[in-house]
């Protein structure tokens, strides 16, 4: 399965679950014969009575970890082959293709002049029409390259996340060893009692577990998140630091549209200057403050990182000074972490108001195609590189994409996507 899952067929499946199943409960005269049996040596009859009941639960357990194991097996790879079914039966028409001077028609038309009008254009494609995908379209197209969007809903920002309160914070989260706590304590409050921790955790992620445990991409994921918190690669803290490099860039190129006063951005998406407050409702925290030579513990939050906000502790009276309306709460903060320069907006109304922009301004080349799915990738190898793979055509629910050498594809389809998008 392993070395070709696309060969495991349901014939096989069958077999690969029956087989375990004929062995757990077919009769086996001579094993409880031996059982039975009363050594010489027993001490008391309540010992051997406890030892009988413990090799009892012990083997009951074994076989149930191995039905269990074997079904979610069987469930994963069906849900595999029925993925293959489904592209499969993918129509095949084409949907879509740039025209041969779509790369250079746009040349005059950049943000920069004739210094960009010299650069070579491009033709890209953009899976996921949110606040990432919209916002790259939209900069692409500043700069002349002809762009391609596919959002597998009725409109862009349809699926922005609230979670964050729209906060424009100089921040990104890291991948160690505590984020893998963090995370897999949100993801099984559960194991809060083998990791550590009394209190119950920040529930971040809310999960249906026979969908993720059986999802060949949900497990892929997992592995490579451990692989990545606990053996990091050697160039892992450099990436870290330029992703916190280029969160810094565009926080500061958002923040400068929304300060445009000829710019209505401000007003449609919701902007909000005034910081944010992480509030902390946990008395040894405030204790720990006042001890800088302590450790502190680490944060329960999986969305904690690096971080260039600056920001400073308020207590007391001074939280509900900055924000009274924490006075109507029944439980009062004890401390809180105040970033006085972090912005916030809504992701969702920045990210439709700047997709009428794509699609109202005609210097700007981007074709929206909505209600349409990536549903497969076909890869082959690079031009000058075969041993480099590169994306060839992008099925879709309403037809194909050939990918040529001059067009790169972005994917942008959210932390959430499965497959592809």
């Amino acid at each position: 399965y392993f070395d070709n899952p696309t060969q495991f067929s349901p014939d096989i499946i069958i077999i690969f679950l029956s087989t375990p199943l004929r062995s757990i409960f077919r009769s086996n005269p001579s094993s409880r014969t031996i059982k039975q049996k009363q050594p010489s040596h027993r001490p008391t009859e309540e010992t051997d009575y406890h030892t009988t009941m413990a090799a009892t639960l012990s083997s009951a357990l074994r076989k149930t970890a191995l039905l269990g194991t074997t079904g979610l097996t069987a469930l994963t790879i069906y849900r595999y082959q029925k993925l293959e079914r489904e592209e499969a039966s993918l129509p095949t028409n084409v949907l879509f293709s740039f025209r041969d001077d779509d790369a250079n028609s746009k040349s005059s038309s950049g943000e920069d002049g004739s210094e960009n009008a010299s650069k070579k254009k491009k033709n890209v494609v953009v899976i996921g029409g949110g606040v990432v995908g919209v916002t790259a379209a939209y900069k692409l197209a500043l700069k002349g390259h002809s762009v391609a969007l596919l959002e597998p809903r009725e409109r862009a920002g349809e699926e922005c996340s609230a979670c964050a309160a729209g906060g424009m914070q100089r921040s990104n989260p890291v991948v160690d060893r505590g984020t893998w706590v963090a995370v897999t304590k949100c993801l099984a409050p559960f194991t809060r009692h083998i990791l550590g921790g009394s209190q119950e955790p920040y529930r971040f992620f809310h999960i249906d577990w026979l969908s993720a445990i059986t999802d060949p991409f949900f497990l892929r994921w997992s592995a490579t998140f451990t692989k990545t918190s606990f053996f990091p690669c050697k160039e892992q803290s450099r990436l870290q630091m330029e992703m916190l490099k280029f969160t810094d860039y565009a926080v500061k190129d958002m923040v400068k549209m929304m300060e445009d006063k000829k710019d209505p951005m401000a007003v449609a998406s919701g902007y909000n200057p005034n910081g944010s407050l992480s509030l902390s409702y946990d008395p040894v925290m405030e204790e720990k403050d006042d001890s800088p030579s302590e450790k502190k513990p680490a944060a329960a939050n999986p969305t904690r990182g690096k971080n260039l906000e600056p920001s400073k502790v308020l207590k007391g009276k001074d939280i509900s000074s900055e924000e009274p309306s924490i006075l109507h709460q029944e439980l009062q903060p004890t401390t809180c972490k105040y970033e006085y320069e972090a912005c916030a907006a809504s992701s969702g109304r920045f990210t439709q108001e700047l997709a009428e922009r794509c699609r109202s301004d005609p210097k700007l080349d981007v074709t929206f195609f909505y209600d349409t799915r990536v549903k497969g990738v076909t890869v082959g190898p690079s031009e000058g590189n075969t041993n480099l793979q590169r994306v060839t055509q992008l099925k879709t629910n309403k037809g194909t994409i050939d990918i040529s050498q001059d067009t790169e594809v972005l994917v942008a389809a959210g932390a959430w996507s499965t497959h592809v998008c």
